[in-house]
């Protein structure tokens, strides 16, 4: 009977410990789950308020530079524990920025779980592709849209700690 318990407790806390979220590998140096102040020490930046900020709550003080292009990086926070990062390029070379982001996420990740697919509707076009890995979702995206006689140009990778809405895989 002691046996038993021993090893009942011994499996939930390799459970615990490894199958966990929190340990789950997030965006660059990043894990799931982490605090504001975990993510500043793990990026080394400041993450300050995004305001209004409906979904992404936080943001990095600076521009991301990855190589010659400049990203916004926004986080979301679900009971202050990081679950979604989107990085966004508003640009007029938007879709060479989302070139390269493609083929940087091929050579990491490996080819496409879903995409790209096009979509063109009045106002515009979007080419998505996404990539699902064991403990995230990441949605590459590109735009152009005129809405208001206003022209919107955006390149965005969102990296979601959660399932994929499109191909429910986690």
């Amino acid at each position: 009977m002691k046996k038993s318990r021993i090893v009942i407790f011994v499996s939930i806390l390799i459970c615990i410990l490894f199958c966990s979220p929190v340990w789950a590998e997030g965006w660059a140096n990043t894990n799931w789950g982490m605090s504001i102040s975990e993510v500043e020490k793990a990026i080394n930046g400041k993450v300050i308020a995004n305001e209004g900020g409906q979904v992404y709550s936080h943001k990095l003080q600076n521009k991301l530079s990855v190589d010659k292009y400049n990203f916004e990086v926004m986080f979301h926070f679900t009971n202050n524990k990081l679950d979604k990062v989107l990085l966004r390029n508003e640009t007029d070379d938007y879709h060479v920025a989302y070139l390269f982001l493609l083929d940087e996420l091929k050579k990491k990740y490996g080819a496409p779980s879903d995409g790209p697919k096009n979509v063109r509707n009045p106002l515009g076009r979007r080419e998505k592709v996404e990539w699902v890995t064991k403990g995230m979702v990441i949605d590459l995206s590109t735009s152009f849209d005129v809405l208001g006689g206003k022209t919107y140009k955006m390149t965005a990778v969102i990296y979601d700690s959660r399932k994929s809405e499109s191909s429910e895989k986690l």
